[in-house]
């Protein structure tokens, strides 16, 4: 634990992949379990690679699924659940966006900010989906993409409930 209080990732890292195989060997499922968590979340928090840590927080899973732990399941599927990413192309998919838009629109109005794998693929999350979603019913609603892109989450939120509210009006 020190070392993932200091910082050190790495060195937390190598700790915690030891304490998972001694824990495995002795048939700690509570503290192997533990320990799978700490790991994703240096992975995920500290490293910076949440694909990484997924697997860890399956494995963590799976162990109180069997073990029966449901208070220590809700935060795995909590973990899991920020850990939700899409690559661009599904993110294309589900926003009706071209990825070479969303790239465009990424360096040009610094729209959104990706993570990514030490490959340089790009990874985003479900804010930046909701934000790519919004920023593209702004555009369909009129808005200039730069201006759309530089909107708070307040101001789009606004718009698109004027823009809904008008909608009903007129039906």
């Amino acid at each position: 634990f020190n070392m993932y209080d200091k910082a050190d990732f790495t060195k937390a890292l190598t700790y915690f992949i030891t304490a998972a195989k001694l824990r495995d060997q002795i048939k700690d499922l509570k503290g192997l379990s533990g320990t799978y968590i700490w790991i994703g979340n240096v992975y995920n928090n500290g490293l910076n690679k949440p694909k990484e840590a997924l697997p860890y927080y399956h494995k963590a899973l799976k162990i109180q699924e069997e073990m029966r732990d449901e208070n220590n399941m809700a935060f795995t599927y909590n973990n899991i659940r920020q850990n939700m990413q899409y690559s661009i192309a599904e993110l294309s998919q589900l926003s009706g966006i071209s990825a070479h838009n969303i790239r465009i629109w990424e360096r040009r109005y610094n729209a959104l900010q990706p993570s990514r794998t030490t490959g340089n693929i790009r990874f985003y999350n479900d804010d930046q989906l909701k934000k790519l979603l919004n920023i593209t019913g702004l555009y369909r609603a009129g808005h200039k993409i730069s201006k759309a892109c530089a909107m708070d989450k307040e101001q789009t939120a606004s718009f698109l409930q004027q823009k809904i509210n008008s909608t009903i009006a007129k039906e």
